[in-house]
């Protein structure tokens, strides 16, 4: 397989597009049955979450049940392009709002998590994360570094490497249908 970004894109996006939508709701059950042991042994009482978009996986199911066991779930924001993301408080139910990006996020008390959740395109087994080339993740990262970083996917995004560029910032764990990786 390539190691350029842009075909990688492309060649996981397709495998994402052609999956039918039983078997994506039969492996998002797994993923989050296995994404919620880690955050148990994690300990973690903040934890950012995302919204999903195009074909990433839909985590909100997690996200409601740990808000209503005292959980503090925030949701990240871009508030200003070319800069790190801010997170703000959610619970179930709250208003939402599109930040800069025209993603749905949350409009409560920004806060700062110990763990934050990364959708990707495409992961290896090195920590590396294809996203969708933007970078707000890897700035928000370099200005936390301590933040637990947990990458979410299916095995079928897995790609044997992606090229890490200086700017960059692995994962700690990817967690998938099949298995807890830390990295």
């Amino acid at each position: 397989m390539t190691t350029d970004k842009p075909i990688l894109r492309q060649t996981v996006m397709a495998k994402l597009l052609h999956q039918s939508m039983d078997e994506r709701v039969v492996l998002e059950d797994k993923i989050m049955a296995n994404l919620a042991k880690l955050i148990e042994e994690l300990k973690v009482k903040i934890i950012a979450f995302y919204h999903p978009v195009h074909h990433e996986l839909d985590v909100t199911p997690l996200a409601d049940h740990l808000a209503q066991k005292g959980i503090k779930v925030l949701l990240p924001r871009v508030n200003q392009k070319d800069a790190p993301l801010v997170f703000n408080l959610w619970y179930p139910g709250d208003d939402m709002e599109e930040d800069l990006c025209h993603i749905p996020c949350s409009q409560g008390e920004e806060m700062v998590p110990e763990a934050v959740l990364c959708p990707c395109i495409g992961y290896d087994d090195k920590g590396s994360r294809l996203g969708y080339g933007e970078g707000y993740f890897d700035r928000t990262f370099e200005k936390y570094p301590d933040f637990i970083r947990i990458g979410v996917a299916q095995d079928m995004q897995k790609v044997d490497s992606i090229p890490r560029e200086e700017h960059d910032i692995p994962m700690h764990y990817w967690v998938t249908e099949t298995d807890i990786l830390k990295v």
